[in-house]
């Protein structure tokens, strides 16, 4: 399993300069099963990606002094990280199986990182949070419709 948001997040506290560039310097090609990205290798790498879920977060909440723009880039890629674990449940076909286990990566995820977890979210997470999960079922329609219109 393979996830560069290691990578790409770990050296940004050290970063002080960026170039934008007019040409691509790396392309990510999208549409092989193989992929870490695909519905399957998160399925069956989802507590890998929780893992680096972890990582992640740990490193956000002990960063030291660093520029408030770098701080809140940080977050953004954390949060954005957090929020395709969310999404990987909503792509499950299995009902009440995948909100099981997406109560279930929000309840770890509330004990784990209980600070982080009260300020990160979107508006599906806080919905589902604050409802205390009964609307899983229309939140999940409305996700799958909106990916059957994009052809997903």
């Amino acid at each position: 399993y393979y996830e560069d948001k290691e990578y790409d997040i770990y050296p940004l506290a050290y970063v002080h300069t960026i170039k934008l560039l007019n040409f691509p310097v790396y392309v990510y090609r999208v549409g092989s099963g193989t992929q870490s990205i695909s519905k399957d290798s998160l399925l069956r790498n989802k507590d890998m990606h929780y893992r680096i879920l972890s990582n992640l977060i740990t490193y956000y909440s002990n960063l030291g002094e660093v520029e408030e723009q770098t701080r809140s880039f940080i977050k953004k890629s954390v949060d954005q990280m957090m929020i395709s674990n969310y999404g990987l449940f909503y792509r499950l076909d299995y009902g009440k199986i995948a909100r099981s286990m997406l109560k279930d990566f929000d309840e770890k995820l509330k004990k784990d990182f209980p600070e982080y977890y009260q300020e990160s979210g979107n508006k599906k997470t806080n919905l589902l949070r604050n409802t205390s999960w009964p609307i899983y079922t229309a939140v999940y329609l409305i996700y799958r419709q909106k990916r059957e219109k994009r052809g997903f």
